[in-house]
């Protein structure tokens, strides 16, 4: 019933879509404030993000498999932020079942470096990009498979010898709760 109330919110956002808010946000008074801002952002400041990636996974599929450099391209800031996130320090990983797997591998980004060159906002931006892919990847397969496909995040702080610059937490911590 709650997918089907989300739909009176986001007509154009998809049954999945409405699932994954449904679970995430059991409440529904939560759920629709949650859609309603996801939606509002869509239409509004996130829309070239979202018109961005969609384009960039389309490219990226085109040839059958996939090619991971018109994602990489499209991302917003790529000339800069590219520079320092690379297939090196960060993976998206497949599991058998289908879910993504994320992986941040925190010990091998010149974060402090990155951070000096790049604002906030700008990585912000950037890594909302990545979840609008994450998030496109995921409901292909779960449409291919009729098993929801998740998205895992992980942050392998393997051989970290100190704290992150803080902008860049700032920024890690800005996204994932844009993209709620």
């Amino acid at each position: 019933a709650l997918v089907d109330e989300l739909a009176t919110i986001g007509p154009d956002t998809s049954e999945l879509t409405r699932l994954r808010f449904a679970l995430q946000f059991p409440d529904p008074a939560e759920a629709k404030d949650a859609m309603r801002e996801n939606v509002a952002w869509r239409a509004g400041a996130g829309k070239p993000i979202v018109e961005s990636a969609a384009k960039a996974v389309a490219e990226a599929t085109a040839g059958g498999a996939w090619d991971n450099e018109p994602v990489r391209a499209a991302a917003p800031h790529a000339a800069i932020i590219n520079q320092f996130i690379t297939p090196k320090n960060i993976v998206t990983l497949s599991t058998d079942e289908g879910d993504l797997v994320y992986v941040i591998r925190a010990s091998l980004i010149a974060d402090r470096e990155m951070m000096s060159k790049v604002s906030v906002e700008q990585l912000v931006e950037f890594l909302l990009y990545v979840k609008e892919v994450h998030m496109l990847i995921a409901n292909a397969r779960s449409e291919r498979s009729g098993r929801l496909c998740e998205v895992v995040f992980a942050n392998d702080i393997t051989g970290v010898r100190s704290a992150p610059d803080g902008r860049f937490s700032q920024a890690l911590t800005a996204s994932s709760q844009q993209y709620e």
